[in-house]
């Protein structure tokens, strides 16, 4: 199946090339594999983004990627080559009305082939339509579009979360990287809902890092800095970027919540040390389950200390 390069690069089909390299460059900074040393993930995401940008970048491959999006390729069922026959005597077993039966009936399926594939393209364009809508500079109706169209941010923000996403960078900052520290932390994160790990720094209070994982999966933080750390967790379903916590002014929240819950704080802190020497090289790491109902090593919060600067 062809891949949806506008998709993976979270862009709408009509996108000009500015917002294609924007995108690009965006998704590139975060999944580049020197940042995320190695991991086969990033590895295979950080391919499929260049792919793509590859492709939509230059005019002429996205003009035939295009059609080939829009109309997928079919081929029509090859026919047997012409034969001549040979004027035949009237005691001849074929029959001239089963010949013109057979041209009839042959019509007939190259007629239903085209208006599959009709149908087909139909389908596939009126649902793109409707996913991406048209723009206000594009004839049609479009009184339900805003006078200006949207910002790249904005369209990234709609597509599907998905882990290792930072919904919460605008109001804690973006992540903290220390480019050659090999410190880490792995989240394995259970079946029972997704979660939203802060880690915060015990002695700043500063949060570091806030990133998103679904349930199920696992994921390690890399590049971590010396220091001392602890975990604010935030777990539920149905992630729906457009809800607000308005007593925090912060966008994103689950529309089904199941618990606010902070860990590892007091004598149970996540310690990251490295140490470098002639000999020798000594890092950090550690690898942490979630459930949402284990307070074992913390307890429940608030919303508002789960957004905590304190």
């Amino acid at each position: 199946m062809l891949k949806n390069y506008y998709k993976v690069l979270g862009v709408p089909d009509f996108a000009s090339y500015d917002e294609i390299r924007t995108a690009y460059r965006k998704l590139a900074k975060e999944l580049h594999p020197d940042k995320n040393f190695g991991d086969r993930y990033y590895e295979e995401r950080f391919k499929e983004i260049s792919e793509a940008y590859n492709t939509l970048s230059d005019e002429d491959k996205r003009r035939r990627y295009d059609l080939k999006l829009k109309y997928g390729t079919y081929t029509f069922p090859r026919e047997k080559p012409f034969t001549r026959y040979r004027t035949q005597a009237r005691t001849s077993s074929r029959s001239p009305k089963k010949k013109k039966f057979w041209d009839f009936e042959r019509h007939q399926i190259a007629i239903s082939g085209i208006v599959a594939i009709a149908l087909i393209w139909a389908v596939v364009h009126f649902s793109e339509r409707e996913k991406f809508p048209a723009r206000p500079d594009q004839k049609g109706p479009v009184s339900h579009i805003n006078a200006q169209s949207d910002s790249i941010e904005e369209i990234i923000a709609r597509r599907k979360i998905r882990t290792s996403d930072s919904p919460y960078d605008d109001f804690f900052g973006e992540g903290l990287y220390e480019t050659y520290s090999k410190n880490s932390l792995v989240v394995n994160n259970s079946d029972q809902a997704d979660v939203l790990v802060l880690l915060v720094n015990n002695d700043t209070h500063e949060t570091i890092r806030n990133e998103f994982v679904s349930s199920g999966n696992l994921y390690r933080m890399n590049n971590l800095p010396d220091g001392r750390f602890f975990l604010r967790l935030y777990f539920g379903r149905n992630w729906n970027p457009g809800k607000a916590f308005e007593e925090a002014g912060v966008k994103g929240r689950f529309d089904n919540e199941i618990a606010f819950l902070e860990k590892y704080r007091g004598k149970d802190l996540l310690v990251m040390r490295s140490n470098a020497s002639a000999n020798k090289f000594s890092y950090s790491t550690y690898e942490i389950k979630l459930f949402p109902d284990d307070t074992a090593t913390g307890r429940r919060i608030t919303p508002a200390e789960f957004f905590s600067k304190k």
